[in-house]
This record gives structure tokens, C-alpha cells and sequence, in this order.
């Protein structure tokens, strides 16, 4: 799964788990500057939004509605501080419902033996829970 972004292996492993998954955000595209007729190639402009503000892909199950927050595994605090404290209101209406899950996939590489040279991805699998204090973040995969 080389080149792939986290989206592509979050929805990947989850269908691997039997989970009908597919992605919630969307690209909103910017008008860019029509009178730049120069034979660049122009780069797309702007701006990816996530569902609610706080879900990549959604997968679903019969007994469960699985949301997820793909992110590269140096990206993970940013991500639990988007959910947590940034969106904490769209993060509480969405664990209200009891047969929903919230989750970030945060993926990176890891080494298949110690000392070793061969590499795998690999997500670390973190899911986000409603308690009385706030949240709490219960590692399923590590």
C-alpha cells in the first residue's frame, strides 16, 4: 500500500473488517485567478471540510455508525485537540447516540522485527470516549 494517504488505508482496513466505509469530507474548490493564461500547471485551490467538522470516513456496521479522523501519526495531538477541545460540542452530539463510535487512525511505519530493516504501516487505533469529566482516550491498537 505504498503512496497511499491515511484516508486511503483508513478505508482500506476497515473494509478489511467487514465495515461498509466510505469518506465524509469534501474538497470546496476556490474560483482561482481566470486571467493567469500562463502554461503552468496550476494547483488546486481550497479547502478540505471535514463531516461535522470531526469525521474523514464513516463506517458502518448493523450495530455500529464508526466515525474516523485519518491523520499521519506525527499529526495525532492535533487531531485529538480537534476533536476534544476545537469541536467538542459536534464530538459530545455525536457519542450521545450510544451506537455510535468515534476513533483517530493515526498511521506511520514501523519496523516488522527489532532491529530490523523491513518497514509496515501500521495505525495506531485510538478510540474517544464521552465520560462525565470530558473525554478519554481508549488505545484499541498501539
Amino acid at each position: 500500500m505504498a503512496g497511499l494517504s491515511p484516508t486511503q488505508r483508513t478505508l482500506a482496513a476497515l473494509r478489511e473488517q467487514g465495515m461498509n466505509a466510505t469518506v465524509a469530507e469534501k474538497w470546496v474548490s476556490f474560483h482561482s485567478d481566470d486571467n493567469d493564461h500562463s502554461r503552468k500547471k496550476k494547483k488546486p485551490t481550497g479547502i478540505r471540510v471535514d463531516f461535522f467538522g470531526i469525521i474523514d470516513v464513516v463506517g458502518l456496521t448493523p450495530e455500529t455508525t464508526l466515525g474516523v479522523q485519518c491523520c499521519a501519526g506525527s499529526g495525532y495531538s492535533a487531531h485529538w485537540h480537534k476533536l476534544t477541545e476545537e469541536n467538542a460540542k459536534n464530538t459530545k452530539d455525536w457519542l450521545a447516540c450510544p451506537s455510535r463510535k468515534l476513533e483517530i487512525y493515526a498511521w506511520r511505519k514501523v519496523k516488522l522485527k527489532r532491529g530490523g530493516k523491513a518497514m509496515r504501516w501500521s495505525a495506531r487505533i485510538v478510540e474517544i470516549v464521552l465520560t462525565d469529566n470530558g473525554f478519554e482516550a481508549v488505545t484499541k491498537v498501539d
